[in-house]
């Protein structure tokens, strides 16, 4: 299992060696989380019930109170985390849940390498999760998409950028676009700013092809 989802590199006769976290595994790993949120996050916002999102909020509180900004730990923390992106997409139904908890399990290194490499990533990461619960209260399943869909990319770029700063995350760009309503230039330069902010690459310009 661990060498099917590219964790391990096991061959005939040789030691079994961890596989090193690339930046093509994260644009596309959460890339592929992005849309799946948001689908899922679209789905369950009308849904929910006051006491659901009285949870959510208390839930989000808990888990800020045992970040290791403050009393708790990383490993505390973490189960917590899982818990409240979990509750927010409660009403999404069994596959799309599934396809999230993949993504979870597959992102777990590079999401540990960036919160061990940018500590300040911890205070990001609450604004960013008041900013999801904010719009859960007030019925905006866009606002809900917009801020868990920025948080993402945020941690995402982070690891890219620390693995490989010339390489450019099309996967990650492409899928802010679509939940960002794509097509529109509010969508593409939000996009942009996000990869721009992380030290990336910019888009590269698509090459003419040339008739022989």
């Amino acid at each position: 299992m661990l060498q099917a989802e590219n964790l391990v590199d096991a061959q005939f006769q040789h030691r079994t060696r961890v596989t090193k976290v690339t930046s093509q595994e994260v644009d596309s790993v959460y890339a592929t989380w992005i849309l799946m949120q948001s689908l899922g996050i679209a789905l369950t916002v009308p849904l929910m019930s006051a006491d659901e999102i009285s949870a959510l909020t208390a839930h989000l509180d808990q888990m800020n109170d045992r970040s290791p900004l403050h009393d708790g730990t990383q490993d505390e923390w973490e189960h917590l985390h899982i818990d409240f992106h979990r509750m927010l997409v409660m009403h999404a139904g069994p596959i799309i849940k599934d396809s999230i908890d993949n993504c979870w399990s597959r992102s777990e290194r590079a999401r540990r390498l960036h919160m061990r490499s940018a500590p300040q990533s911890w205070l990001a990461s609450e604004e960013e999760h008041r900013d999801v619960v904010i719009a859960f209260e007030e019925g905006s399943a866009d606002q809900a998409v917009h801020a868990a869909s920025r948080q993402l990319a945020r941690n995402a770029l982070g690891v890219i950028a620390s693995i490989d700063p010339s390489y450019e995350p099309r996967a990650i760009r492409q899928a802010l676009k679509l939940t960002l309503q794509a097509g529109t230039a509010a969508a593409d330069s939000t996009s942009a700013s996000f990869v721009a902010g992380a030290g990336l690459p910019a888009r590269s310009t698509a090459r003419k092809r040339t008739r022989t």
